[in-house]
């Protein structure tokens, strides 16, 4: 052991908790193993160290966990779960990693509440184990985030794991030891847990059983407590006795924060192209209102809604109008706007990921509100909720405005919602969609036939029967609503001898990619279990960024797979300038390229102050040796037309009009915030200062902004504090600024709908939208998406024409077809979720191994096992066999070691590849009991196991595999095929 100089001079409050003899507690041991990778990596650094722990493994597996590069990650576990290896890790820490000591040990952390709460919940007996390792095998992390840190709610972890690892048990573990530092008052941060975890179908089943087992009387208690400190409503019985009908608002007035003053407002003032606009949802249809932006879809949702409040208060009836909105900030704008029309008779509620209530006092909130306004995922989550006393049902909600309804696609939370309204056994609402663009469908060439089905499709996920817009009022809606002048700009790049630091950067790129080239075909020859060897190609081009960025990411996420930690360390590192280099090419594009060296410095300076010390990574030497000629090819590059161009409108515009208001769309936050930089240095005259709007994304920490921080930008920039707003594609909807005035798009362009959104913040008289296109790709996209602006208001025209009826049967039979869908997306799920994530395949006859379902293949329409060790473990004989055609031929028999045959030897597309046979098989679960016999690979497919397609890359590593473990045979079986 080596002696405890060090910590005998620690404050003894500071060493791990010991017991009566002096050794560290199951607590103390229990909490370590929350930093197996710390300790992993640490061990790598001193692998001198491990040799103080052989003596706890046999002598053949030591020296094979060395063999195998292995033996620091063993030696974490070992040293993380028995008492006298967890003393000889403090004691090496001690000596020389106090900074990791202390991490564990929680030095920092103070006898704190949170602390407390973190011992008396998970540092306690469950089994043989403490409740803090049950859940650590069993967390699902991610999908607690969200639901737990709602907008500034515990920055600290959502931090801590918006930057950490993507591997599900080092997520796990980050996010535990994280608990007990959060700030709050004693349990409120556990109860946040316990919530989040209802929320989530995982972990409600396998982890609040060990949490928390009585969960479910716990919470339940917890609730009604906070419920009676907060509220003092009499009873809230007809809170839990609801589904059938609307609850109404009137019945929960004493929750609201200002009263209600009756008849006090005015139905709003219609122009007569409105009054069109409103006539089917005045009927109390469903239908989808197409108007252009600045026509007063506002002014026509106001009175939809009040109309609706007023005719179910002369029928006797319950009503709630629910307005949806895409953007939080939108939230505060709409609600303000109908606060206008009404004129305080009728109570606004507002609810979004900004507003801290959760559970009973958000549903409470919900109820209470004649109108209530909110983002898509809280009603989502609500229409969702296990919980009665945070449940909204269907039947709460009378009428349903989608703002921005061309949102009801796919998995969004809109269709979400709607999705909720069809399969409500009660009361359904009125549906009623805004939008000022349907769009018209992906797909490559836009005609009018897709763009009509895509409408139609539409109104069956709406539940509308119609479309309305303007038809019989065309010249006033002309008169009224001015659409800018469209303009697009197509600017070149710089001749590419004259883009220095961009080549510079290139062969920056092009030295690391071939460190990683290298690493991958390694990998591939070592047949790595888990990998996907086919996203280990070479990178695309770097002018198909999208391509290339994507393809990044890949193998990223492939490479978190690995279980040798100094490579993963070695090849991570390597990704990271790759994508550091190539981040900085896409700002180079578009700004000085002193910003995208600035930034890609800044980048590197943070990558290596979290490497750990000592550790060699070549890629940050290659960078420190060719700092000067960068920042030499950065002084030599001259500015850039875009640059130009955008200082050109600038100046024009603050010219013309000091008062102008300016909106510029980037792609990328990043870009936003630099542009928004480099504006404010040139100081345009009349301008003042940029602002930059962006996204509230978890993920981006770095760039994105918080809800007070958007709508502190917007209040700004509404009241002409600042004059431009710098924005990615958050600000495309809903940003009702009257004076606006320009719209530029730098390099950036969307589909039909953003085309839409973007030019219709521009409302002032005489505004123009200019896209300034770097990128053909860009410039020729938007002149198709003019063309498909075109296609869709003539396909609109054309649902006019053909009447309700005749829609009203297409709208028919798109139900069938989308009912019919459902039903067997609901069918594969079922499927899918009986389906086992691991099965060993044993021999039928003798019950001995013969691979993992993870190496299994489907390549070319056959079952085939990408296990190199099945080589060696079975017995393989040339054999020739029925050739079906030039690129598939039977060459050999594989068998068991008791003579029967499991599978054959094929050559598909020149590789030989191992089959399998289904009946020749059992398969075995993870917990070691047998499957009933599936004798076709067509049902195991479908019902046991996912199996994914195989690579020509897998194939050839197999072929290799063959020919190392036994050249002979995989000769012979070459001339049996030559035959």
């Amino acid at each position: 052991f080596i002696p405890l100089s060090r910590a005998t001079m620690l404050p003894r409050c500071l060493l791990p908790p010991r017991d009566q003899q002096g050794k560290a507690n199951k607590k103390a041991i229990s909490f370590s193993g929350l930093f197996t990778d710390e300790i992993e990596d640490y061990l790598k650094l001193n692998f001198t160290h491990c040799y103080s722990f052989e003596r706890y493994f046999k002598n053949d597996v030591f020296e094979e966990l060395v063999r195998r590069e292995s033996l620091s990650l063993e030696v974490a576990r070992k040293a993380t779960t028995g008492n006298e290896a967890y003393e000889i890790l403090d004691r090496l820490m001690i000596e020389d990693n106090l900074d990791l000591w202390g991490q564990i040990h929680f030095p920092d952390v103070p006898s704190s509440s949170s602390f407390e709460v973190f011992s008396s919940r998970f540092l306690i007996p469950s089994g043989n184990f403490l409740v803090l390792d049950r859940v650590a095998a069993v967390l699902h992390v991610e999908p607690l985030i969200e639901l737990m840190c709602p907008g500034p709610k515990y920055p600290s972890l959502r931090a801590a794991m918006a930057n950490g690892p993507q591997i599900k048990a080092n997520m796990a573990r980050r996010f535990l030891r994280e608990l007990p530092r959060l700030e709050g008052r004693g349990e409120d941060w556990f109860w946040s847990l316990i919530e989040a975890c209802t929320q989530d179908a995982h972990n409600i089943t396998r982890t609040l059983p060990y949490l928390l087992p009585n969960w479910q009387i716990e919470l339940a208690t917890h609730r009604s407590l906070v419920s009676s400190s907060s509220h003092s409503f009499d009873s809230l019985q007809r809170v839990l006795v609801a589904g059938a009908s609307c609850r109404p608002p009137a019945e929960f007035e004493p929750y609201r924060e200002e009263m209600t003053v009756a008849e006090t407002c005015e139905m709003p003032e219609l122009r007569e192209y409105q009054k069109e606009l409103v006539e089917r949802t005045n009927r109390g249809e469903n239908t989808i209102v197409c108007a252009p932006t600045g026509s007063g879809k506002t002014v026509v949702g106001a009175h939809v809604a009040l109309h609706h409040l007023r005719s179910r208060a002369k029928e006797g009836k319950p009503a709630r109008v629910v307005m949806i909105v895409p953007k939080v900030f939108l939230v505060e704008q709409q609600a303000k706007l109908f606060k206008n029309y009404t004129k305080k008779e009728y109570y606004i509620a507002k609810l979004s990921g900004d507003t801290a209530e959760t559970g009973e006092p958000q549903l409470i909130t919900f109820l209470s509100g004649d109108i209530v306004v909110l983002t898509p995922q809280i009603l989502v989550n609500m229409l969702q909720s296990e919980n009665e006393k945070a449940r909204v049902y269907v039947a709460d909600i009378t009428l349903l405005l989608l703002d921005e309804c061309h949102h009801t696609d796919k998995k969004n939370p809109y269709n979400m919602i709607m999705q909720a309204v069809k399969e409500g056994k009660h009361h359904r609402p009125q549906v009623v969609g805004l939008t000022a663009s349907l769009g018209v469908g992906d797909g490559g060439i836009i005609v009018e036939t897709q763009a009509f089905n895509h409408i139609v499709r539409m109104c069956v996920r709406m539940g509308a029967r119609s479309v309305t817009t303007v038809m019989r009022n065309k010249e006033e809606l002309a008169g009224w609503v001015k659409l800018p002048e469209d303009v697009i700009r197509r600017v070149m790049p710089m001749p590419l001898g004259d883009r220095r630091f961009h080549s510079y950067i290139v062969n920056a790129m092009s030295f690391v990619e071939r460190h990683l080239y290298l690493e991958f075909d390694a990998l591939i020859a070592e047949q790595q279990p888990n990998i996907n060897f086919d996203m280990l190609a070479r990178f695309p081009p770097l002018e198909r960024f999208e391509e290339y960025t994507q393809a990044v990411v890949n193998v990223d996420t492939e490479l978190r797979k690995l279980t040798d930690g100094e490579r993963k360390w070695r090849l991570k590192r390597g990704i990271d300038f790759v994508k550091m280099y190539h981040n900085a090419l896409l700002l180079n594009d578009l700004l000085p390229a002193s910003y995208a060296f600035e930034q890609l410095s800044s980048d590197v300076s943070e990558l290596d102050s979290l490497s750990p010390s000592g550790r060699h990574c070549s890629f940050l030497d290659f960078f420190n040796r060719e700092q000067r000629e960068f920042e030499m090819r950065v002084e030599s590059e001259e500015d850039k037309e875009i640059l130009q161009e955008l200082r050109k409108e600038l100046t024009n515009q603050f010219r013309v009009d000091s008062n102008s208001r300016v909106l510029i769309f980037c792609l990328r936050r990043e870009t936003a915030q630099l542009l928004a930089k480099y504006l404010n240095q040139m100081r345009i005259e009349g301008m003042g200062r940029a602002e930059v709007l962006t996204s509230t994304n978890a993920a981006s920490v770095k760039n994105g902004q918080s809800n007070s921080e958007q709508r502190a930008v917007i209040e700004s920039f509404t009241k002409g504090l600042s004059k431009v707003i710098v924005a990615t594609s958050v600000a495309e909807e809903g940003l009702d600024v009257a004076a606006c005035n320009l719209i530029i798009k730098y390099n950036t362009t969307g589909n039909v709908i953003s085309l839409v959104q973007q030019r219709g913040r521009a409302r002032a008289l005489g505004s123009r939208s200019v896209l300034l296109a770097l990128d053909e790709k860009v410039y020729l996209k938007e002149y198709r998406n003019k063309s498909a602006e075109e296609i869709m208001m003539r396909t609109v025209v054309k649902i006019y024409e053909m009447g309700d009826a005749v829609f009203g049967e297409a709208i028919d039979k798109e139900r069938i077809v989308q009912a019919k869908q459902e039903a067997n997306e609901k069918e594969a799920e079922k499927r899918n979720a009986n389906k086992h994530r691991e099965l060993s395949l044993l021999c039928e006859k003798c019950n001995a191994p013969v691979c993992s379902s993870h190496s299994l293949r489907l390549f070319h329409k056959h079952f085939i096992s990408v296990d190199s060790g099945l080589w060696r473990r079975m017995r393989v004989q040339a054999k020739k066999g029925a050739m079906i055609d030039s690129t598939y031929m039977v060459a050999g028999i594989i068998r068991c070691t008791c003579e029967r045959e499991i599978g054959r030897v094929v050559k598909i597309q020149g590789q030989f590849v191992p089959t399998i046979q289904a009946e020749a098989i059992l398969f075995k679960t993870t917990a070691g009991s047998l499957l009933s016999k599936t004798k076709k690979w067509k049902g195991i497919a479908a019902n046991l196991l996912d199996v994914r397609e195989g690579t020509t890359l897998e194939a050839s590593a197999m072929n290799r595999a063959l020919q190392s473990s036994n050249a002979n045979l995989s000769k012979a079986m070459e001339n049996l095929c030559l035959l």
